[in-house]
């Protein structure tokens, strides 16, 4: 009887391979729409964010504003300048 995790299907490294990944110090995976949401930008606006007044930059910056703010209401912060992203 196979015993699998149902979380694996949400990990594309996981989902077919039968291991137990163990090395999330280092490298954590990262979950499909993870991994997609980050192709996404890269095709859509990669440029350095809070750093230009061209429409790519400013682009950038709405997606980090818009990421910092849906974190905030995750962790339930008093506010999006308290989320910092390193």
């Amino acid at each position: 009887m196979e015993n699998r995790n149902p979380y694996h299907e949400d990990f594309p490294l996981l989902a077919n391979n039968p291991v137990i990944y163990l090395d999330s110090a280092a490298t954590a995976q990262k979950p499909g729409c993870v991994l997609r949401a980050e192709r996404d930008f890269y095709e859509q606006c990669y440029a350095n964010p809070m750093r230009g007044f061209y429409e790519l930059s400013m682009e950038a910056t709405k997606w980090l504003e818009e990421a910092r703010e849906e974190v905030r209401r995750f962790i339930n912060a008093p506010s999006a300048d308290e989320i910092i992203f390193t």
